[in-house]
C-alpha cells in the first residue's frame, strides 16, 4: 500500500512549482503526494513533474466541480459540456504532472444538494459525461476514481455502494472507487465492510480521522479499516488530509496545534498501522 499525503497540508504548496509539498512529501518518507486540480489555472504540471522525478516520489490528483455551472448533471446542455471540458483539463494536467490516477467528486458539483432524493436521470447524466472523460482518460493511461462524501456534501453519491453502481452504469474499466473514511463514518453502515465491498475496485482511499484531527486520537475503528485492507489485499494509493488550515476547508475549532503537527502525528500513527498490518 502507497502512503502519501494532501498537497493541501502547506498552504504555499503551488509556489515555486509545488516544491514545498514535494519536499516536505519526502521528508515525511512518503511514496506520494496529492496534487489537487480544483483549483488549477496556471499549474505548472511539467515543473511539477520535474521536481517529483528529482525526488523520487510518484503523485495521485484530485477535484472537486466548484462551479455550478460545471454541471455534467445539468438539465443544461452547456453547462454539463463545460463540466466534460473541466475534468478533461483535469485529467490532461494528470498526465502531465506524470501521475496516473485521477479522484476526487468528479460526479456533479461540491454542495449539489436537493430537496428530495435525487432522481435517476441525475445519475445517468453523470454517468454519460464520467463515461466520455473515461474515455478521455484511457488513451492516457489515467484512472478515474470516484469519492462518496457526506450527504451535507452532496445528494449523489453518499456510499460505496453506490459509488459502485455509477461505475456500472458508466461501464469503463478505468473508473474506480476512493473512499474517504471520514465521509464513511458518517454514512457508512460498516466501514470495514465497505472497503471490502469496493474490493478490486479500490483505487484510493483517504484515511483521515472521524473528526477531521489527528489519526489515532478520535474514535475511527483503524484496526477494522487496516484489517479490511488487507483482507483485499490493498496495493494502491492511501493519503492522509490535512484541512485544519485550509480556506473553506469546513472546520471550525482548532483539530490540532498546526497543520504540521497533524501531519506529522497522523502519518507516523498510519506508518505503524500499514507496518502492522503489511509487513513485507
Amino acid at each position: 500500500m502507497k502512503l502519501g499525503m494532501h498537497a493541501s497540508a502547506w498552504k504555499d504548496w503551488r509556489d515555486d512549482n509545488a516544491t514545498a509539498a514535494i519536499r516536505e512529501t519526502k521528508r515525511l518518507g512518503l511514496d506520494f503526494v496529492e496534487i489537487p486540480l480544483t483549483s488549477h489555472e496556471g499549474l505548472r504540471a511539467v515543473a511539477i513533474a520535474n521536481n517529483l522525478k528529482e525526488a523520487g516520489l510518484q503523485a495521485v490528483t484530485s477535484a472537486l466541480i466548484t462551479n455550478q455551472s460545471f454541471d455534467i448533471t445539468s438539465e443544461f446542455s452547456e453547462n454539463r459540456a463545460a463540466g466534460i471540458d473541466f475534468l478533461k483539463k483535469c485529467v490532461r494536467l494528470t498526465s502531465e504532472i506524470g501521475a496516473d490516477f485521477f479522484g476526487g467528486v468528479l460526479y456533479g458539483p461540491h454542495m449539489k444538494l436537493s430537496t428530495g432524493r435525487p432522481s435517476e436521470e441525475l445519475m445517468h447524466r453523470a454517468a454519460s459525461g464520467l463515461r466520455e472523460v473515461a474515455h478521455y482518460a484511457k488513451e492516457l493511461g489515467i484512472t478515474l476514481g470516484l469519492e462518496p462524501i457526506n450527504r451535507y456534501e452532496t445528494c449523489l453519491v453518499n456510499t460505496c455502494e453506490q459509488a459502485l453502481k455509477l461505475i456500472r452504469l458508466i461501464g469503463e474499466p478505468n473508473v474506480k472507487v476512493h473512499l474517504d473514511t471520514y465521509h464513511m463514518n458518517i454514512e457508512e453502515k460498516n466501514v470495514s465492510g465497505a472497503i471490502r465491498q469496493a474490493g478490486s475496485l479500490l483505487g484510493h482511499i483517504h484515511l483521515n480521522e472521524s473528526d477531521w484531527g489527528i489519526p489515532g486520537t478520535a474514535h475511527t475503528d483503524w484496526q477494522g479499516i487496516f484489517g479490511a485492507l488487507q483482507e483485499i489485499n490493498y496495493a494502491g494509493y492511501a493519503s492522509l488530509e490535512c484541512v485544519i488550515e485550509l480556506d473553506g476547508g469546513y472546520v471550525w475549532r482548532q483539530l490540532a496545534p498546526d497543520n504540521r503537527t497533524l501531519a506529522e502525528e497522523g502519518i507516523r500513527f498510519l506508518k505503524g498501522m500499514r507496518d502492522q498490518y503489511f509487513r513485507s
